[in-house]
């Protein structure tokens, strides 16, 4: 009851006072009490406070409190240092984790530095790259965020940025299949950025491309999807022909 009640209060005053209110009645706040606490603290100081005051009466807190202080955190490696803590503490990070993680001013981050470092997580959801995509666009870091559309082309992330950059996309994603011929994401990110463009016929090649060298189902379905969607608008197409 008190835990809701200092989840609802309109400001934070009003949810000390819940909880002052339900220690005097003799009820110990939880880690649903404090981790609402940290995530209404007014700066990462006080939630990190909140924190301390959790663990001097022996409340373990759980993933909501760390993706809490992740988010809090006022860069980015700061906001890596409490991922590592929960993990040292046995709780998995999660996609709301990543995805604050990645919302961090990633300005002095490669992006293949980044990504090296995703793959190698336990858990790596690619959702949460959306989060990086953005986070080096904001901050007009194009080249960066590129570097992941290249693996990820079909985020929704990452078909806004090659939309928005299309001369950038085709001239990274071709510099990266020229490089290596047989690279698993190259044709695959330049048909992608061609569809986003429009140009479906100049996309056809490359997802065929694509199809031939992807390893893993899911993306071999999308691929061939694709295809049929760009076979059905050129039937479609033809048909309007006199």
């Amino acid at each position: 009851t008190y835990s809701t009640l200092v989840s609802m209060a309109p400001d934070y005053a009003e949810a000390q006072r819940w909880l002052d209110t339900m220690r005097a009645e003799g009820i110990a706040p939880n880690v649903v009490t404090y981790s609402t606490l940290v995530s209404m603290a007014p700066d990462y100081a006080e939630a990190q406070r909140w924190l301390d005051t959790m663990r001097a009466e022996g409340i373990a807190p759980n993933v909501v409190t760390y993706n809490t202080l992740v988010s809090k955190a006022p860069d980015y490696a700061e906001a890596q240092r409490w991922l590592d803590t929960m993990r040292a503490e046995g709780i998995a990070p999660n996609l709301y984790t990543y995805c604050n993680l990645f919302a961090k001013d990633l300005s002095h981050v490669p992006a293949t530095e980044l990504l090296q470092w995703f793959w190698q997580q336990e858990y790596s959801p690619e959702e949460a790259l959306q989060a990086a995509i953005k986070s080096y666009r904001k901050r007009y870091h194009v080249e960066n965020a590129l570097s992941i559309a290249l693996h990820y082309p079909h985020l929704q992330a990452a078909r806004s940025l090659m939309r928005r950059n299309a001369d950038a996309a085709l001239t990274q994603f071709a510099q990266a299949l020229a490089d290596d011929s047989r690279h698993p994401d190259a044709d695959y990110a330049l048909g992608v950025a061609l569809m986003e463009l429009g140009r479906d016929e100049d996309a056809r090649p490359h997802l065929v491309r694509a199809l031939e060298l992807a390893a893993l189902p899911k993306r071999q379905d999308a691929i061939r999807q694709w295809l049929a969607d760009i076979d059905g608008r050129s039937a479609r197409a033809g048909n309007k022909t006199p």
